[in-house]
């Protein structure tokens, strides 16, 4: 069992080998099998590497908005774009339906 102490950087070592990773990952399958939902999930993983880069750096827009609620913010756009990604990937695009 880890240390408490440990935990956190654990944490944060795994969270920043899973970005990179997925992000080359990511690359390497664009360059291979173009498809359209491949730059959604490049520009997810590009988002969620700055909502990192928030939460390590400490950005704080205000005493209401920490770097803990902005990182969130930020991902929420990140894991938006993953969930776009990967609907265009496997064909299930959402049609939208006629106006009447």
């Amino acid at each position: 069992m880890l240390n408490r102490k440990y935990r956190k950087y654990w944490a944060e070592a795994f969270g920043s080998f899973w970005l990179v990773f997925g992000g080359a990952a990511t690359v390497l399958y664009s360059a291979a099998v173009p498809q359209a939902g491949v730059g959604y999930l490049k520009k997810g993983i590009l988002v969620s590497l700055v909502g990192l880069s928030i939460l390590l750096g400490k950005l704080s827009l205000h005493r209401h908005l920490n770097q803990n609620d902005l990182y969130h913010l930020v991902q929420m756009l990140g894991l938006f774009l993953f969930y776009r990604g990967a609907l265009l990937l496997h064909g299930l695009e959402v049609k939208k339906s006629p106006k009447t």
